[in-house]
């Protein structure tokens, strides 16, 4: 397992969303389903990114190759950015429901930075 996703960069049993949030994006949550279950190897995927300073949102295209090898063109090399969650482009759901989450309630600096290629070497280096 890569280094970015260790689990002690996780906060496990934190909720996603709560009856009072305002704003919810359904996903696969990187600290939800997503965390334990990958897109299926060489599928389009649709990424929810997050800037990590003012907290902006953004939907990705991306494409999951390999183990741990998430790429997205759109999002190459910017190092601000992180994944709260992602779906599949074709709209499946392979690990069932997906989960509502809520950026408000995301722990900024537990999120996986976003394909980082290209990105200087003091940050692909964590």
């Amino acid at each position: 397992m890569s280094r970015r996703f260790k689990s002690s960069t996780f906060k496990f049993n934190q909720p996603l969303s709560s009856p009072e949030s305002k704003e919810v994006y359904y996903c696969y949550g990187v600290h939800g389903k997503g965390y334990g279950g990958s897109p299926p190897f060489d599928t389009h995927i649709r990424i929810l990114c997050m800037h990590k300073e003012n907290g902006d949102l953004k939907w990705g295209d991306g494409f999951y190759s390999s183990l741990h090898h998430l790429t997205c063109e759109s999002m190459r090399g910017e190092t601000d950015w992180s994944m709260l969650g992602w779906v599949m482009a074709d709209g499946s759901e392979p690990h069932g429901e997906l989960d509502r989450v809520d950026p408000a309630m995301a722990v900024l600096e537990h999120l996986p930075y976003i394909d980082i290629r290209d990105a200087p070497p003091h940050i692909q280096s964590f």
